[in-house]
């Protein structure tokens, strides 16, 4: 990509749409601040390969091929949004995120199994997470420090529990809040609070005409899905 040499003061670079499979800039960029390459056939984008990004803060990476996130990515110190949807990721590290600017992460539509944190207080700015249409059975969220979080999807996976995250995620919106289409155990429902249920509308669980023969019953009115099949 020689041709970017002589734009140094390039803020925005977008190379959506096209059949790219490779992405390398040996350029510096320093004004660069948003990079898409959705929509392409990108299997790895190594951000540790690009000479000079301090000012990035956005990377759209959507409908690619990729099979992890961006190597590097955590290296950008100013980073606020990566939109990695609709790829093959199979695993993400969230320590990863630690002392990150990180606000908005999007993983749906990828083939997560493993969404791992080892760290015991991992206190981020995360605003929005999005894992939706994957293959999680498990995600532990108790170990997440996130008060600024507001948006959290995690439909159509295979979970059966959440820990704590209806108390949590105090600035969770209920309308955002997202846990549809995934195999919760009663059990766990029977843990949780129904006042806490109510505040953030059940997790848009609210689902009393479709529930199989196992539901957990909340108010004479109100029943939520779930199974106790695997306990």
């Amino acid at each position: 990509m020689s041709w970017f040499g002589e734009m140094n003061e390039l803020k925005c670079l977008h190379l959506d749409w096209n059949q790219l499979e490779a992405v390398d800039v040996t350029v510096p960029m320093p004004f660069l601040q948003e990079l898409s390459v959705s929509h392409n056939q990108l299997r790895t984008l190594n951000l540790t390969r690009w000479s000079f990004l301090p000012w990035l803060r956005n990377i759209h990476g959507s409908h690619n091929r990729l099979s992890s996130a961006p190597a590097g990515w955590n290296s950008m110190l100013r980073l606020q949004t990566m939109e990695l949807s609709f790829n093959h990721i199979g695993s993400f590290n969230m320590d990863d995120l630690y002392l990150t600017q990180v606000r908005s992460l999007n993983l749906a539509a990828n083939e997560l199994t493993n969404v791992s944190t080892s760290m015991l207080h991992l206190r981020v700015p995360l605003e929005v997470l999005r894992m939706s249409y994957n293959r999680l059975t498990v995600l532990d969220v108790t170990r997440w420090g996130m008060p600024n979080l507001w948006e959290l999807d995690v439909s159509h996976n295979r979970l059966t529990e959440l820990g704590d995250v209806y108390t949590r995620f105090a600035h969770l919106t209920r309308d955002l809040f997202n846990l549809c289409q995934n195999n919760w155990s009663c059990q766990w429902f029977r843990r949780i609070h129904p006042a806490d249920l109510k505040r953030l509308h059940y997790g848009k669980l609210l689902t009393n005409a479709s529930c199989p023969d196992q539901k957990y019953i909340v108010t004479e009115q109100t029943w939520m899905c779930c199974s106790d099949s695997n306990q």
